[in-house]
């Protein structure tokens, strides 16, 4: 028996017109957003915040299901969900290899680094610059990090964020405002809602988030390709799967061209481990969740 396609839209259930359709998805997602940070402060309203250890890395209570959540959510912003998945499209799969490559990085972290970090007792990678260089040292790798968020990270987030959620709610159309003047509004909605986490909860309210978001990004991005090749087949998943592979095999390819665009071969070998090496074991925004793990055990199961 065929499922309809339509059975995979909300309307096929409650039938709307399109204005009521965007106010309906906005609404259930500020529900949602809403009523995981009020669980996750629930579940962290235990922990002092008025110390640095507390406020910045959860009072060190995370276990390794925590840990392993929030890491994949700091991973996969949308540099990766909208930025990588472009890639993808416009190339190939060769994309993939900065998160293949990434795996060598990980064992690095929780086999080398971590134990490290934790042994000296820091909540910042610049703490730890400073113990192993000087002072001066870790000044100035703190004003390049800061400064790379402030102009290049961040702002490619915002933008990208604010993009696809002004797209898949429509609130240029809701509101009868420019495309630019949406997204701008969006990226300060986002910016406002990420301070609040942080100001009125701190790590431990991120991290309790995180990992109720990442079963949400897993089960999503799971069905994501199901569903996709189900539409393609017209109710097939392998007539769907056939139709990718006989139309267009060359997006199906895992080894980029020596001239590609977006990661050619040579890259594997040479650039792409560093790369992936500072991201995985040097950024505080990644690491800073493996030090508030209760133990270095718990931080290790959480990181591999």
């Amino acid at each position: 028996m065929e499922i309809p396609y339509a059975f995979f839209h909300l309307g096929y259930f409650i039938q709307f017109d399109k204005e009521d359709k965007m106010l309906f998805s906005i609404l259930s997602f500020l529900v949602i957003v809403i009523s995981i940070w009020t669980f996750a402060w629930w579940k962290t309203k235990y922990i002092n915040k008025k110390n640095a250890e507390g406020y910045f890395l959860s009072g060190r209570s995370l276990g390794a299901v925590v840990i392993a959540g929030t890491m994949l959510m700091a991973n996969l912003s949308t540099e990766q969900i909208v930025g990588q998945n472009g890639l993808a499209y416009a190339v190939s799969m060769e994309v993939m290899a900065w998160e293949v490559i990434a795996c060598f990085s990980v064992l690095t972290l929780a086999l080398v680094f971590l134990p490290n970090y934790l042994k000296h007792g820091v909540s910042t990678i610049t703490e730890f610059l400073a113990i192993r260089f000087d002072n001066q040292f870790r000044q100035v790798v703190s004003f390049f990090i800061q400064t790379s968020y402030a102009f290049v990270l961040l702002p490619t987030i915002l933008y990208s964020g604010s993009l696809v959620f002004n797209q898949l709610f429509g609130v240029s159309e809701l509101l009868g405002i420019s495309q630019y003047q949406g997204v701008m509004l969006v990226a300060a909605v986002i910016g406002l809602v990420g301070l609040a986490y942080l100001l009125i909860g701190g790590m431990g309210i991120s991290a309790v988030s995180d990992a109720i978001y990442g079963v949400g990004l897993l089960v999503g991005g799971l069905s994501i390709p199901i569903i996709g090749l189900y539409v393609l087949g017209d109710g097939s998943i392998g007539t769907g799967l056939g139709k990718v592979i006989t139309t267009a095999p060359e997006k199906l390819n895992a080894i980029g061209a020596i001239n590609s665009t977006a990661v050619p071969w040579p890259t594997l070998m040479l650039g792409l481990f560093f790369n992936t090496l500072f991201y995985w074991n040097t950024n505080q925004f990644i690491v800073q969740k493996t030090m508030a793990g209760k133990s270095l055990a718990e931080g290790q199961k959480g990181v591999i």
